[in-house]
C-alpha cells in the first residue's frame, strides 16, 4: 500500500480499513502502521504478524521421515505378524513388516545357528542348539510386538511435535500422498 502524501521515517499513523462481515454489516478495523520514506513516495507496512504458524521444532531426521512415510502399525499387523514369527520363524515376521534387513537376519541367523549345532551334535550340544532355536524364536515374537509399539509411539510423538511432511494416504484403490503440517 503507497500513501499519497510523504510521511517522515518512523511515524506512526494509524489507518482504518471497512470489512463487510458475514451478516452483510460493516466493522471498522483499525491497526497501527509504521511508514518508511523512499523518496517521494512513502511505503507503508504493516506491523508484523504474531499470529504465523510457528517454524517446526526441529528439522526431521532420515530415521524420523521413515517413520513417517510408513505410518502407524495396526493391531493386525503387529499381531499378525508376530503369529507368522511364531508359526514359521526364520525372520518372516520382519519380512512381512518390511524390516527382514534392520533385524529379521538375526532371526534367520540364530535359528539356522541353533539347527547346526542340534544336527552335528552329541546329546548335550543338542539341548544348546535347542534353546538357541527356542531362544532366538522367542526373541523374533518380542522383537516385532515391541518394535511395532515403540514405532507407534514415535509416529504419535512426532506427529504431536509439530513436523511437516508428505504421508503416504490410501483408501484400498487410491494411493496417494497428503501434506501435513501439526501446530
Amino acid at each position: 500500500m503507497w500513501a499519497d502524501k510523504d510521511v517522515p521515517a518512523g511515524e506512526l499513523l494509524k489507518t482504518s480499513t471497512v470489512d463487510a462481515g458475514n451478516d452483510g454489516s460493516e466493522k471498522s478495523v483499525e491497526r497501527i502502521v509504521q511508514a518508511q520514506t523512499h523518496g517521494r513516495d512513502t511505503e507503508i507496512s504493516p506491523e508484523p504478524d504474531n499470529h504465523a504458524a510457528p517454524a517446526p521444532k526441529a528439522s526431521l531426521t532420515p530415521a524420523d521421515r521413515a517413520i513417517l512415510d510408513k505410518g502407524l502399525y495396526s493391531d493386525g499387523e503387529i499381531y499378525g505378524t508376530a503369529f507368522i514369527g511364531f508359526a514359521i520363524g526364520f525372520g518372516a515376521g520382519h519380512l512381512v513388516q518390511g524390516r527382514y534387513f534392520e533385524k529379521g537376519w538375526i532371526a534367520t541367523g540364530g535359528t539356522l545357528a541353533g539347527f547346526l549345532i542340534m544336527k552335528g551334535a552329541t546329546d548335550s550340544s543338542s539341548l544348546i542348539g535347542l534353546a538357541i532355536c527356542v531362544g532366538t524364536r522367542v526373541w523374533e515374537i518380542g522383537d516385532l510386538v515391541n518394535s511395532s509399539k515403540m514405532h507407534n509411539r514415535r509416529y504419535r510423538a512426532l506427529r504431536q511435535q509439530g513436523a511437516a511432511g508428505l504421508l503416504p494416504m490410501t483408501d484400498g484403490v487410491r494411493h496417494g500422498l497428503a501434506y501435513t503440517m501439526t501446530f
